[in-house]
């Protein structure tokens, strides 16, 4: 049976310039000035319709000569034509004439090219390499004016009809740059070396950019609508008929009439139709005619038939199977399960176990019938046995193993959410359970069964009371009241030291395990937590008042107590000599911690305090002898000790304003400083006078913080 495809593809044509050169009188060219091609590589191209008598072999399309001796360059329909320098680029020539040998039909758009890249010749037609031949040596250069169209030296060699698209290059082309370019080139002013591209939209502008070689039209030479075109492979469309098992299968081509066919690379021509194809693979290949493109197509050719069953099976008895068919051609296959409705969709589902035929057709007349077994899983067995642990004591001790038999893995669920492989479940309370038992394939089963309480009379805890520790200390208590009959109970923190007493003292601040065991040996447990009580954090405030400056004559006291149990205790600076006097005298300026607890112990607090210093000052004199007696002998400042902390500069300067010395100690330490004025300027004494000091200082205030503070004045230096 026959199997049709139908493939569309676009058919297109690329069109040139809008216009082109007609040349349709004698003495119509186009001059375009003394171009020469140098060296042994050059490259020309054009669109030509040739009108007229194509017999002539003399019809220049580009043209630079006046005979065979002198030829840079001479391009034709019927060849191309070069002289050249026997060795280097003068003397002796010799001349080279390659013939296209390719016959034009007229009023039909050619596209022709010609090379040589200093060792061959080569013509090309379409885009088709026609001829070649070897050549050797530089061009030949001449004076002449190159044309197109006609010889403009002798105004011979006329060529009739349209010129388009001609360029001239100083290269050699490869074949493929001739294909890839020849419908348009684009960036003319930077393709390396063009040296001609004339494209005759209503001028002949050189596109390349040198305006020197601008055409000029000549006799009745002129533009005109008739552009040429590049034709490219096209199909129309291609319908393909599959073998269905037979080699009957063809492929048959739609295609404009002037393109030519091959298969598997076999030649080309005119038959569109291949028949008779087994399966397999092809290569079909178009072209147009007189053209070298060739688009390249590939088709599969395949015997329909079904390649795969996919089977799942039913469930539990249900109606839940599903047949899926895949055949080697599923886009054009329908499907049915009773021969009679027929549909694309390959998938049958909510199938019972059972042996179905399915029947499936081909858009290409094929049909196929295939019968299938669908099965069905080993359901569970519906007896669930059990045995079972009745709880005892109220404790949720009891426990049930389930066994159920069914394929594959069988799984044990209470709440028929969450299964398990483990098929016993524990810590169960009395009371009636219901346990779900599934297999690998999802069915289920279940079964019912009674936990019961083996104690008639059991313990319950009323409340347990607690007191927590305090301080730190092992003095925390816990109470246990129960419910009914107390006789024969016994408690304990320790699992093998029971008592009748219901409560346990002198505990430290911890967890504990209680235990309750009745008469009857049931046990209860519970845990029981004794916590720490801490006191509350004590406050208050106090009072100080200063100390003069060298002197100790501070006070502070502590008042205004919060919190804690009274009577309050009080220590200054450490925690071992606590007093209960709230006052502290003979206190000098400086930074104190108080501490203050209650008569328990457990509630402290500390402050720290600052008693002030008052009425210090730092002592500068006003006169100094730098005389080398011992005394005086240097420009110094004191100051009680700690006062100041730090000397960040020291300066001193004349009575004009001069800086005469400054301290090589910066930022040092007052107790460390040693680096006082001894009366010199550059190693020599200076005159007695009166010198100003600028000194910048870091010192104590009032509230014992660091304060910067600059220090100036004058000193008289006397000798």
């Amino acid at each position: 049976m026959r199997h049709y495809i139908l493939l569309f593809f676009i058919c297109y044509t690329v069109v040139l310039s809008a216009q082109s050169l007609r040349l349709s009188a004698f003495g119509s060219w186009v001059s375009i000035g003394d171009l020469d091609i140098t060296g042994n590589q050059i490259t020309l191209e054009a669109f030509i319709f040739i009108k007229g008598d194509l017999s002539r072999d003399t019809l220049d399309i580009v043209s630079k000569h006046t005979s065979p001796t002198d030829v840079n360059y001479l391009f034709r329909p019927s060849g191309i034509e070069f002289t050249t320098y026997k060795s280097g680029n003068s003397g002796a020539t010799q001349f080279f004439s390659l013939k296209s040998n390719f016959t034009y039909t007229p009023n039909r758009w050619y596209h022709v090219a010609a090379t040589y890249d200093g060792v061959m010749m080569r013509y090309y037609v379409n885009g088709c390499l026609v001829n070649e031949m070897n050549a050797s040596g530089s061009l030949f250069q001449n004076n002449f004016i190159a044309s197109i169209g006609f010889m403009s030296t002798t105004k011979i060699e006329q060529f009739y009809g349209n010129i388009d698209e001609v360029r001239l290059w100083n290269i050699a082309r490869t074949e493929a740059q001739i294909k890839e370019n020849m419908a348009d080139l684009a960036n003319p002013t930077t393709q390396t070396g063009l040296k001609l591209y004339y494209k005759f939209n209503n001028n002949c502008q050189n596109l390349q950019g040198n305006p020197a070689y601008n055409g000029q039209l000549k006799g009745a030479a002129g533009y005109e609508t008739n552009e040429p075109n590049v034709k490219s492979p096209t199909l129309n469309n291609v319908v393909i008929e599959q073998p269905c098992g037979q080699k009957l299968g063809s492929i048959k081509i739609n295609a404009p009439s002037d393109m030519l066919f091959s298969l598997n690379q076999n030649p080309f021509n005119a038959n569109a139709q291949f028949l008779n194809l087994d399966t397999g693979r092809y290569i079909v290949r178009t072209k147009p005619d007189e053209w070298c493109f060739f688009r390249e197509d590939t088709f599969r050719l395949v015997n329909f038939k079904l390649k795969e069953v996919i089977v799942k099976n039913a469930l539990c008895g249900q109606a839940n199977g599903e047949v899926t068919l895949k055949t080697t051609d599923d886009a054009n296959a329908q499907f049915s399960s009773d021969s009679i409705t027929y549909a694309s969709n390959p998938i049958f589902k909510q199938l019972k176990a059972n042996t179905l035929r399915f029947f499936v057709k081909h858009s290409g007349g094929c049909s196929l019938t295939t019968d299938v077994i669908v099965k069905d899983s080993i359901t569970l067995s519906q007896n669930v046995d059990f045995k079972i642990k009745n709880e005892r004591c109220a404790q949720a001790n009891g426990a049930i193993i389930a066994t159920a038999t069914g394929k594959g893995v069988v799984e044990y669920s209470l709440d028929s959410l969450n299964f398990f492989v483990k098929n016993e479940f524990k810590n169960l309370k009395s009371g009636t359970y219901r346990v779900y038992v599934r297999n690998s394939d999802g069915c289920k089963t279940g079964a019912s069964t009674t936990l019961k309480n083996e104690d008639s009379s059991y313990l319950k805890i009323d409340k347990v009371e607690t007191l927590p520790a305090t301080c730190g200390l092992q003095n925390g208590s816990i109470t246990i009241k129960i419910i009914g009959n107390t006789e024969g109970v016994t408690y304990a923190l320790n699992p093998t030291l029971f008592r009748s007493i219901n409560f346990f003292n002198n505990l430290k601040p911890t967890d504990y395990q209680l235990f309750i065991k009745d008469s009857a040996g049931c046990l209860l447990k519970t845990k029981v937590i004794i916590e720490e009580k801490k006191s509350d954090t004590l406050q208050f405030s106090y009072k100080v008042t200063p100390s003069v400056c060298k002197g100790k004559t501070g006070t502070l006291m502590v008042e205004n107590i919060k919190n804690g149990i009274p009577p309050y205790q009080f220590a200054l600076n450490d925690t071992f000599n606590f007093k209960e006097i709230n006052s502290f005298v003979g206190l000098g300026g400086d930074k104190y911690k108080v501490f203050v607890r209650d008569s328990s112990g457990c509630a402290t607090a500390q402050k720290e305090v600052l008693i002030p210093r008052q009425n210090c000052e730092v002592y500068i004199p006003t006169i100094f002898s730098p005389n080398e007696d011992g005394v005086n002998d240097v420009f110094k400042i004191f100051a009680v000790e700690g006062l100041i902390k730090t000397i960040k500069s020291y300066q001193i300067f004349n009575r004009w304003g001069n800086l005469i010395y400054v301290s090589p100690e910066q930022n040092t330490e007052f107790s460390a400083f040693n680096a006082w004025w001894d009366g010199t300027f550059q190693g020599k004494s200076v005159n007695p006078d009166v010198y100003i000091y600028v000194i910048e200082v870091e010192y104590v205030d009032s509230l014992n913080k660091y304060q910067d503070r600059i220090l100036k004045g004058d000193i008289m230096l006397s000798r």
